[in-house]
């Protein structure tokens, strides 16, 4: 049955009543519910930018105000109905240039994230500091279930873009564009008109069977909160990601894939495991008409690796491949529901890319801008992450988890072991 486009009109339709987080967005927000009924405090994203210069502080807080009355993602709520995580429409909040002293701006971050955010209140918020002479803060705060990484470059883009103007004397203007809301509606109607039975049925079978690569954790530290988030990095070399990326294209697969594959391997390495099964995200955005809609547009997806008769990596690397291209014609099923309905972590073990900046940040007249920092949780929702950062000079390894599953001990070497397969496949001719 072929899928209804994707209304591009800026209309949600009937706002009555409220609408289901869809996608990986419910499962973040089902994350978060599992963390707060372990006793742990629920901790918002909190995104800041410094910038220094001359500013224009009049006509900055008048683009932010008339962005956040004019972007959907400042006007909605998220909240709890029957275990699930909802939105609804509600009225956005006016900016002020708040005067903040250096040494009150960690306590002052700390706070926001750990806000409570009552009912009627958008879950997303901006704030504008004043740190000082020609010093500012910008920050953008709210559940990862609404905030993905591209919402957050398309925030600071059009706040730029919108502020040189403003400076020029210009009026900003932005045609009315579909929002989250919309999306979230769309896809509730998908899943309701049984629209998506076709990829239901590819992903029940291809994951029937499936069980976690580890049983029981396999180092875990007694003396911290099991949900504790440890991390543990390595440096990579630019000429040995650059060979990864040769490699990965030479033989017809992206560099995701190559990375992807080698995560497997080092699992079946620590494990003894030959039948894999982890998992990774995939952005909508892919879908041309989806590209520029704010919000978490994300999805987590199942990849399952068979490598009883061969593990070498050319061999996992079109499994993957071969995978991964009949996948991504069935984005829009939940298929985590069906492995992880508590949003627990199953089955535990995850892998995420970041690949290079495809474009400078954008330029402020007058302004230097320094790189965004985001605040890490104190507490993981998932047993095991393994990143691949390449966006950073130099790019690195990165892997997260929680005290519960294993030692921060376990998480470097797993890193260091990592890092060692890559230059051991960068060598494949």
């Amino acid at each position: 049955m072929k899928i209804p486009p994707f209304p591009l009109s800026s209309d949600p339709g009937p706002s009555d009543s409220p609408v289901l987080l869809p996608l990986g967005a419910q499962l973040i927000y089902c994350q978060s519910r599992t963390l707060m009924t372990a006793g742990l405090p629920r901790e918002e994203f909190v995104i800041t930018w410094e910038m220094k210069g001359e500013m224009n502080e009049s006509g900055m807080l008048a683009v932010l105000n008339s962005y956040v009355a004019g972007q959907e993602l400042f006007q909605l709520h998220v909240e709890e109905r029957d275990g699930q995580g909802v939105i609804e429409r509600v009225a956005h909040e006016s900016i002020c240039l708040e005067s903040l002293v250096e040494d009150d701006l960690q306590a002052t971050l700390d706070r926001w994230s750990m806000r409570h955010i009552p009912a009627g209140k958008p879950s997303c918020s901006c704030r504008f500091f004043r740190l000082g002479a020609k010093r500012y803060l910008l920050g953008l705060s709210g559940g990862h279930e609404l905030l993905d990484i591209s919402t957050i470059e398309q925030f600071l883009c059009q706040i730029a873009e919108d502020y040189n103007r403003a400076c020029r004397g210009e009026i900003p203007k932005r045609l009315p564009a579909p929002g989250f809301l919309q999306f979230s509606k769309w896809h509730a109607s998908l899943l309701a008109d049984g629209f998506l039975q076709t990829s239901e049925l590819y992903w029940q079978g291809l994951l029937a069977g499936s069980e976690p690569v580890f049983k029981a954790p396999p180092a875990p530290e007694p003396s911290l909160h099991p949900k504790t988030l440890l991390r543990a990095a390595v440096l990579l070399e630019p000429s040995l990601t650059e060979s990864i990326t040769l490699l990965a294209h030479k033989h017809g697969c992206t560099v995701f894939e190559a990375y992807m594959a080698v995560f497997n391997i080092l699992l079946k390495r620590i494990s003894g495991r030959r039948s894999l099964l982890t998992a990774f995200v995939a952005s909508l955005r892919r879908i041309p008409e989806l590209r520029n809609i704010p919000g978490c547009l994300l999805n987590r997806m199942y990849l399952p690796v068979d490598m009883a008769r061969d593990d070498s990596f050319l061999e996992v690397l079109h499994q993957i491949h071969t995978t991964m291209q009949e996948g991504k014609k069935h984005l829009l099923w939940p298929t985590w529901q069906g492995l992880d309905p508590k949003g627990e972590g199953y089955p535990g073990l995850f892998f995420h890319y970041v690949p290079p900046r495809q474009a400078e940040q954008p330029l402020f007249d007058g302004l230097k801008l320094y790189p965004y920092h985001d605040r890490l949780p104190r507490y993981w929702p998932m047993p095991m992450t393994l990143q691949v950062v390449a966006n950073t000079n130099p790019p690195m390894v990165l892997c997260i988890g929680q005290a519960g599953f294993c030692t921060e001990e376990w998480l470097r070497d797993c890193a260091q072991q990592y890092r060692a397969l890559l230059e051991e496949v960068s060598r494949i001719s």
